[in-house]
């Protein structure tokens, strides 16, 4: 498929069976999408047509047919054949995209469920006192953003500038513009009223009823969210939750970075300008930090770094995230799908940004900020 074209499934029988009694065959067509029975759009007990329309699939599903010939008294074998929708991607590889219009898309990969154990060692090195360990099971999947929310993807959607009222550069150069770079000076209300826009406008255009994760008033850069849903009950497009990001982020890893090799850490007496982590992976091919941030100045576009083992691009460097919690000690133990602080004024930023230093991207680092401020390192991405 082409971006913006669909095409129908459509059954098609090569080679007719043949009746040894001379008796007419008809044919049944029976179709099964990820396993479940389609039903069509008139919701049938079971749709027997050779074509199901393009507007009936989606990216990512496994259509199968099953064709089954019938003399007038008894049944053949059954043919089966199958074919899997490929996800039309704006950007990078994914498992599903939005399409927001305007050449502009976000690209999203289902991250699978599981435990991890959050936060970091106290060896690690540049550990923070607040990042103590705990053991996490996150129970559900999610779908995460393959990249941060762009300038291009932000202005697209809710109609203004992320940088609105706001410089966009200084005298050591530009922060970066362009529909590529992501957007900076959000605030955390204006992340999660961007969220509540993308869950309007994809129930406006397929007819669905996605609950808003946030209550909002207030319009543009002045508006004021809070969490009206349990984030892991939600169904609308959010932020990620502190462990989710985290759990993301790791793919897998137990080390200060995930790397190919299968994770590293900083050496010993690293400096801002360290690049080699201990497992020889060099920071550069996968984060924009103080090391690259002069050349050029400011933030990069999206999904030029490699990306990691979940498929998704700048979780370290680039701008830092926000996330959909308040800010809170961890607590100790275990804990099945946390979210963090009760009341705070201060929300949860990851993934370090271009002009900090090494260990701001590691991992386990997290930072705090007033969920009004804007700063031209911080960004965000939904899941």
């Amino acid at each position: 498929q082409s971006p913006g074209e669909q095409e129908e499934l459509y059954c098609e029988i090569l080679i007719d069976s043949v009746d040894y009694d001379g008796n007419s065959i008809t044919y049944t067509f029976e179709w099964t999408v990820d396993g479940s029975i389609y039903n069509g759009s008139t919701g049938s007990t079971m749709y027997v047509g050779d074509t199901v329309p393009a507007s009936e699939t989606n990216g990512g599903e496994e259509w199968e047919c099953r064709v089954t010939p019938n003399d007038g008294t008894e049944d053949g074998e059954t043919s089966i054949d199958s074919v899997s929708i490929v996800s039309v991607c704006g950007h990078t590889i994914c498992d599903a995209t939005i399409d927001l219009g305007g050449g502009q898309s976000i690209d999203m990969v289902l991250i699978p469920s599981g435990s991890f154990t959050m936060g970091s060692p106290s060896d690690e090195v540049g550990r923070n006192t607040d990042e103590d360990q705990f053991n996490v099971t996150l129970t559900n999947d999610y779908y995460a953003m393959t990249t941060e929310v762009t300038q291009g993807m932000f202005y697209q959607l809710m109609g203004y500038e992320a940088y609105d009222g706001y410089p966009t550069s200084n005298s050591a150069g530009s922060f970066g513009v362009g529909n590529d770079y992501p957007a900076y000076f959000v605030s955390w209300h204006m992340a999660a009223d961007f969220a509540n826009t993308l869950t309007q406008q994809q129930n406006i255009a397929n007819g669905t009823s996605l609950q808003e994760c946030y209550s909002c008033s207030g319009t543009d850069t002045n508006v004021v969210c809070s969490v009206a849903v349990n984030p892991y009950q939600c169904s609308g497009y959010r932020l990620l939750t502190e462990s989710e990001w985290e759990y993301a982020a790791r793919a897998g890893t137990t080390t200060a970075f995930w790397t190919p090799n299968g994770g590293g850490d900083l050496p010993s007496g690293y400096t801002t300008s360290t690049s080699t982590l201990t497992d020889g992976y060099e920071l550069i091919l996968y984060a924009h930090y103080y090391t690259t941030y002069a050349n050029p100045y400011g933030v990069k576009e999206v999904g030029l770094l490699a990306p990691n083992d979940y498929g998704l691009h700048d979780m370290s460097g680039n701008v830092c995230e926000w996330t959909n919690d308040e800010y809170d000690l961890y607590p100790s133990g275990s804990v099945i799908d946390p979210t963090g602080g009760s009341g705070s004024s201060d929300y949860v930023q990851r993934g370090g940004y271009w002009s900090g230093y090494p260990d701001l991207l590691r991992t386990a680092y997290r930072n705090s900020a007033r969920v009004h401020s804007r700063n031209r390192t911080c960004g965000f991405r939904l899941a």
